[in-house]
């Protein structure tokens, strides 16, 4: 299935449903792994995906991976595995964005020496900005 096109810093959030053969939700044994490949097959980043609520709903997992600067611009395939059963996601990151993710806050100061504006960005990041220059 096709989740989207995205930017870098943004946030990709592949789900998976876990159930029996007879098609009941269920909770696997061990949780699914999830492993991002770009187009031409080059491994980018694994992990394990943690269950969406537990005690509310059974076998539903969910794993959300920020777009960092390990994606660059092009199509790629999340794989979800668990035990014997398969599924495949795919997504494009598209030009533009900025790895580190949105502003989350910034302020502007004025001092006699120059101007600066100071941010904080999704990451956890901080930038500054000296003389900034309007646009």
């Amino acid at each position: 299935m096709f989740l989207g096109r995205f930017i870098l810093g943004q946030f990709v959030r592949v789900p998976f449903g876990s159930s029996s053969a007879g098609g009941v939700p269920s909770q696997p044994a061990l949780p699914p792994i999830i492993a991002f490949y770009t187009a031409a097959g080059v491994k980018v980043t694994t992990g394990k995906m943690p269950p969406l609520d537990r005690v509310a709903t059974t076998g539903q997992f969910a794993y959300t991976q920020q777009l960092d600067d390990d994606f660059d611009e092009g199509h790629y395939v999340a794989h979800v595995t668990s035990g014997n059963y398969a599924e495949v996601w795919h997504f494009d990151v598209l030009p533009g964005g900025d790895a580190g993710g949105a502003v989350l806050s910034q302020t502007f100061f004025s001092r006699p020496e120059a101007e600066f504006l100071v941010g904080k960005l999704a990451d956890g990041s901080r930038f500054i900005a000296r003389n900034p220059v309007e646009i």
